[in-house]
């Protein structure tokens, strides 16, 4: 049923005599979901379930850390050694010297060797490159440890 809109008189009037604007009566406003609820089924078995998305694998941690701290241990082991085992005098810094350099090279050869192994050989290869590179840092920091060592044994 149409309604007369007539502000000065609020009474409601027949459809023909209504000079202003007809309009129609406002539907109570019913609240909708936007997601219907979740319907559960009783007889579901656990495998029947919707799988999860599974987790991408992770990448293991870089060992350069552990690989670093390792050589760096073996090299003060090595040097000590070598401080021992030469006498004291005005040739003992060469001897140390020389020593020092031979070990620091197999190390570092070693290193890179077993590096390049693991790298493009087998599932390792984290493990592979954290030897390479601190191979690499075991060359830079070991000679200059084996000069020092050398002047320290000379003075």
């Amino acid at each position: 049923m149409l309604k007369c809109f007539n502000p000065s008189n609020p009474a409601p009037t027949p459809k023909g005599a209504c000079p202003f604007k007809l309009i129609k009566p406002l539907k109570p406003f019913k609240h909708r979901r936007l997601n219907p609820p979740v319907q559960q089924i009783p007889d579901m078995e656990p495998f029947d379930q919707i799988d999860t998305p599974p987790t991408p694998p992770q990448q293991p941690k870089m060992p350069l850390g552990k690989a670093v701290l390792i050589n760096f241990g073996i090299m003060v082991a090595y040097m000590m050694l070598t401080s021992l085992s030469m006498g004291t005098g005005p040739e003992a810094g060469l001897g140390v010297l020389a020593a020092d350099a031979f070990l620091i090279i197999a190390q570092v050869g070693l290193n890179m060797l077993v590096g390049f192994i693991l790298v493009f050989t087998q599932d390792h290869k984290q493990l592979g490159g954290a030897l390479m590179i601190s191979g690499i840092i075991m060359g830079a920091i070991g000679f200059g440890s084996c000069l020092a060592h050398a002047a320290i044994m000379e003075a």
